[in-house]
């Protein structure tokens, strides 16, 4: 598991200590036992407002990929999981919303 990272979405926002935090469930579930604490990237949510929380995600992002611009011959990850929602939706993307046409933030 060393070799491992995780990088764990949560498009609700809620504090690291809340039962809704993806994080938060990830850890208590298997990460805090399986995963290095150095391997484990959550998206900061200790009091930035969303938007300075996705811009210092993005910087670590970048960090850990090691360039600015993504390659589309260097994926970030090698593998993606997404849940659905009930209603068909991932990541609360919907069909028609804005957020489906970004191509350049990371």
């Amino acid at each position: 598991m060393d070799r491992v990272h995780w990088f764990v979405g949560d498009e609700r926002f809620v504090p690291a200590g809340d039962p809704l935090n993806n994080m938060a469930m990830a850890r208590s579930v298997f990460l805090d036992r399986c995963a290095p604490a150095a391997n484990i990237h959550p998206i900061p949510t200790d009091g930035a407002d969303p938007h300075e929380a996705a811009r210092r995600y993005e910087r670590e992002l970048k960090s850990f990929y090691g360039a600015q611009a993504l390659d589309p011959a260097r994926p970030l990850f090698d593998v993606v999981l997404l849940g659905v929602g009930p209603d068909g939706h991932t990541a609360s993307l919907f069909p028609g919303y804005p957020a489906l046409e970004e191509t350049e933030r990371w």
